[in-house]
């Protein structure tokens, strides 16, 4: 559906975000703040939005994410800082972030892991990253 020629308010909620992301990525910032990004994104506008932060990325720029998108934020960003009620409650890494020892931490802020991390724990993998639990899967897949 061709909408190049439809009034930006009168788009769905996902596409008002992707027009605002383009609009602000035309100005050639330094620097990125989103404010929930996959807020109203199916799939392909979750991936699109990750490109996008990938590449700004890439290019050297800084991209800030205001997010409850666990998922995203760990696929995204090489760090993660959880704050609940103005203060900083944990600061690092996604991997450490969501590490075992660090649920009840997370839980005060009512924030969960995200899947992969959630299944990594789950199988008592050390390092509860996507790229962790797709080898242990594969190793286990492998020896059945």
């Amino acid at each position: 559906m061709d909408v190049r020629s439809t009034n930006p308010y009168d788009l769905d909620l996902s596409r008002r975000k992707l027009v605002a992301l383009a609009s602000v990525l035309a100005m050639d910032p330094a620097v990125l703040v989103l404010d929930e990004p996959t807020t109203g994104q199916d799939g392909p506008g979750v991936r699109l939005v990750g490109a996008v932060v990938d590449a700004f990325r890439a290019a050297g720029r800084t991209v800030i994410a205001i997010t409850h998108d666990m998922e995203f934020a760990a696929a995204h960003f090489q760090r993660t800082i959880v704050m609940l009620e103005g203060q900083v409650i944990l600061d690092g890494p996604p991997p450490e972030v969501f590490a075992g020892d660090r649920r009840a931490v997370l839980a005060t802020a009512g924030i969960a892991p995200p899947p992969a991390a959630r299944i990594g724990l789950a199988l008592g993998l050390a390092t509860p990253t996507e790229a962790a639990l797709v080898a242990a899967l594969a190793t286990r897949g492998a020896g059945s």
